[in-house]
């Protein structure tokens, strides 16, 4: 979130970066501490927390496969963040390796399926 909110103030964003941002960006650290606290809480609920992280990560790694149709119509690559493609998998990728190492499903899951998925926006 630091990087998002530096790349903005440099003033490198899209004009919808404002007030609903900074909101945005409030409720997901708000989130992300409720969730510390209840993975704390117990194994199971660590658990819990562990599949939901994979959920909103999936979600969150395919969220640009929604201009793909576009691109591909296009025939330009353009709209795709290619920053935002190339850290996705390289980031899945080293999560992938972590993931097999200790056999954890919801890090191999989701980091799997973001290193596909970036492959994906990045051909």
């Amino acid at each position: 979130l630091p990087f998002c909110w530096s790349y903005v103030w440099r003033g490198a964003a899209a004009p919808t970066w404002n007030r609903l941002a900074a909101l945005a960006t409030a409720v997901a650290v708000v989130l992300t501490a409720l969730a510390t606290v209840v993975a704390s809480s117990s194994k199971q609920a660590a658990g819990y927390v562990g599949w939901l992280a994979m959920l909103v990560s999936i979600c969150m790694f395919s969220a640009p496969l929604s201009t793909l149709g576009q691109v591909l119509k296009e025939q330009s690559s353009e709209l795709l963040p290619h920053v935002q493609c190339t850290m996705q998998f390289l980031n899945c990728f080293v999560w992938t390796v972590v993931g097999v190492n200790q056999w954890s499903m919801p890090l191999l899951v989701c980091n799997a399926l973001g290193l596909v998925m970036g492959a994906v926006q990045l051909v």
